[in-house]
């Protein structure tokens, strides 16, 4: 199966184009055009149906249903950050979305790192425990007032039995498969992170995603001034370094799931775009004098 024939030539940038973002310090127009491309591949591999007849035929329907789904969700937010980006603002914004991503990136590598082991079921369970939860608290909350269960209750219920049903999981067994599947922190930690990303990157992007006190007051929402505090009202303008960061985890991830789901080895196609990639990141990080420990 050779899903590539479309990207034979891959997205190529002239050497006035490069030399032009060299001269201004400025790559963001390189990184946005590149990551178009990035999602045009993403789109090639959700377009692929689950009848296919490369599709690896020792996965199962929950392998499927969960990669396929986290790799849409991956292409749908990275389509929404598209027209914020045109502008090259709506910063704190690309950030909320970029945490999507990379959220959908790192449980996608680690289900199938841990396929073996029944990587989906445990991410499925994961889910469904909450579920559980909230049943138990309905039920809790109807007793302790003496009466019937609500109508919006019942079918808060009803659609959870059906959950449950479709997972193919007993209660005890959603809830002994949940234990087992890692915490965010974790995630990174056996994709290779060293505490580093985790600390720097995804709690940083914390501050912004919920909204807390340094996340509001430094990076776009407040300034000081001498007695007081003023919103900020312009767009920050996005850093396209996170892009990078999107870009090197989803390679990653397609790598993985052609090698796993489409028995296709796309290493060297990855790693060779890596390359060409990283020379532009690492060139803005020097002409901006961007140290990067």
């Amino acid at each position: 199966m050779d899903i590539f024939q479309t990207f034979e030539n891959p997205r190529r940038f002239t050497p006035e184009e490069i030399q032009k973002c060299i001269d201004s310090k400025d790559f963001r127009k390189i990184f946005f055009e590149y990551y178009i491309f990035v999602l045009q591949i993403i789109t090639v591999f959700v377009s692929i149906k689950s009848d296919s007849p490369g599709i690896n035929n020792s996965s199962s329907i929950f392998d499927w249903g969960v990669l396929i789904g986290l790799l849409n969700r991956i292409r749908k937010t990275m389509y929404a950050q598209l027209p914020l980006m045109t502008e090259y603002k709506h910063n704190e914004v690309i950030i909320m979305l970029d945490r999507a991503i990379l959220e959908s990136c790192l449980n996608m590598l680690w289900i199938i790192d841990h396929h073996a082991e029944e990587g989906s079921k445990k991410f499925i369970a994961n889910a469904i425990k909450k579920d559980l939860d909230l049943d138990e608290l309905v039920h809790k909350t109807a007793i302790s007032q003496d009466r019937e269960l609500y109508e919006v209750e019942t079918r808060l219920i009803t659609q959870r039995n059906l959950r449950i049903g479709e997972s193919g999981l007993n209660e005890s067994e959603i809830r002994e498969l949940a234990k087992q599947y890692p915490d965010i922190k974790k995630l990174f930690k056996e994709n290779g992170d060293n505490g580093s990303m985790y600390a720097f990157g995804y709690t940083m992007q914390s501050h912004v995603v919920h909204g807390d006190w340094i996340g509001l007051r430094y990076t776009a929402y407040l300034t000081r001034e001498t007695d007081s505090y003023e919103p900020i009202l312009d767009d920050a303008e996005f850093d396209p370094v996170q892009l990078y960061n999107n870009i090197i985890f989803i390679f990653d991830v397609l790598n993985k799931f052609g090698y796993f789901m489409l028995n296709v080895d796309l290493h060297t196609f990855f790693e060779k775009e890596k390359v060409y990639i990283e020379y532009f990141y690492n060139k803005h990080n020097e002409l901006n004098e961007i140290k990067i420990y």
